[in-house]
This record gives C-alpha cells, sequence and structure tokens, in this order.
C-alpha cells in the first residue's frame, strides 16, 4: 500500500479504527525516537555539514568564566583572534 492510498483511505476510517491508527503510529513514533536517543552517535550517519561545524565549535578557544566587558565591541578579537580596537 502506498503512502497515497493510506492517506486516502483515513477519512473512510471508522472512529474506532481511526483511533487505533493513531494510537499505533504513536507508539512507532515513539519507538523510533527511542532508538534515535539510545542510538550511539558514532552508528548515527555522518552528516557533513553538522561535522563542519562542530569542528568548527572545537577550534574556537576556550571562553573564560564569565564575559569580558568588550566583548560587544571586540567580538571579531575573541572570536577570531584579530587585534583588539
Amino acid at each position: 500500500m502506498t503512502i497515497d492510498e493510506i492517506l486516502a483511505a483515513l477519512p473512510r476510517l471508522k472512529p474506532r479504527e481511526f483511533e487505533a491508527v493513531t494510537e499505533r503510529m504513536g507508539e512507532l513514533a515513539r519507538e523510533a525516537i527511542g532508538k534515535a536517543i539510545e542510538e550511539p552517535e558514532s552508528e548515527r550517519p555522518s552528516d557533513p555539514e553538522r561535522d563542519a561545524w562542530l569542528a568548527h565549535i572545537e577550534s574556537l578557544p576556550d571562553v573564560p568564566d564569565g564575559l569580558p566587558d568588550d566583548l560587544a565591541h571586540n567580538h571579531d578579537h575573541y572570536l577570531y583572534g584579530t587585534p583588539r580596537r
């Protein structure tokens, strides 16, 4: 059965049947979410864009406890190491 056939059949279901379908869909969704949470990151498919962002974030210098008073004015210095203004 295709997704279009399933969607076309939904309005024809009796209320009890529709309730059973929605309950089962909820169970399947919870199972999928549980598997995604339990799945070790090493087994997740690689996402090149996510990996690039993580590499960039990891390359940033550590932020000291508390933020500097001149962070807004010298954000380039803190982010990229350019000379302070």
